[in-house]
């Protein structure tokens, strides 16, 4: 009913931009939709925030109860635009201001990879906390010899110490929870 295999369409487009919700033009009025069948149910999913607009999350303010994970991986449009290739400027970090301003709560969550480095962790971490973010998960990468893409390839069990090291000690001052665990 709602995905025609022949055609390969959907209520949302794999083409556009896999588990993205917002990459279909009528992600807003789905949800419209499921919040007038459902007045109270908890509606949530996971955004890398690339399409959250003014329009968009004044409209998720409106939608309430929602609670989304917003996949930042990092606060920096730089390693942004190289890790994600994510090319749509900054909006996904206008977007955590904007979910501050309109009161729409969030987790956010970072998968670590070699190619960030821990320093940016821990600023993308203080940054999600300072805009009041619910819960910081911070996901151990790993990788399969399935996995296509042009990636440095790096042992977990060198990689991950690293990173859990990193995270206790930046848990210590941060005010908002902040977890870890493996992607």
């Amino acid at each position: 009913r709602h995905y025609q295999p022949s055609s390969g369409k959907g209520l949302f487009s794999l083409r556009t931009a896999i588990n993205e919700p917002f990459a279909n033009r009528n992600a807003v009025r789905y949800l419209r939709m499921m919040r007038q069948k459902s007045p109270t149910e908890l509606v949530s999913f996971v955004t890398n925030g690339a399409y959250l607009d003014e329009p968009t999350v004044a409209a998720l303010a409106e939608l309430q109860p929602v609670f989304f994970n917003l996949s930042i991986y990092s606060a920096d449009p730089g390693i942004r635009r190289t890790v994600l290739r994510d090319f749509r400027d900054d909006r996904a970090l206008r977007a955590v201001d904007l979910l501050l301003t309109h009161g729409v709560a969030y987790m956010t969550n970072l998968v670590m990879w070699p190619s960030i480095p821990l320093s940016d962790m821990e600023r993308t971490i203080c940054y999600m906390a300072d805009r009041r973010a619910t819960v910081i998960r911070v996901c151990l990468a790993g990788y399969s010899r399935y996995l296509a893409g042009d990636f440095d390839h790096f042992q977990v069990d060198d990689y991950w110490p690293k990173v859990v090291e990193a995270v206790e000690r930046i848990r210590e001052n941060c005010p908002v929870p902040v977890l870890i665990e493996p992607n």
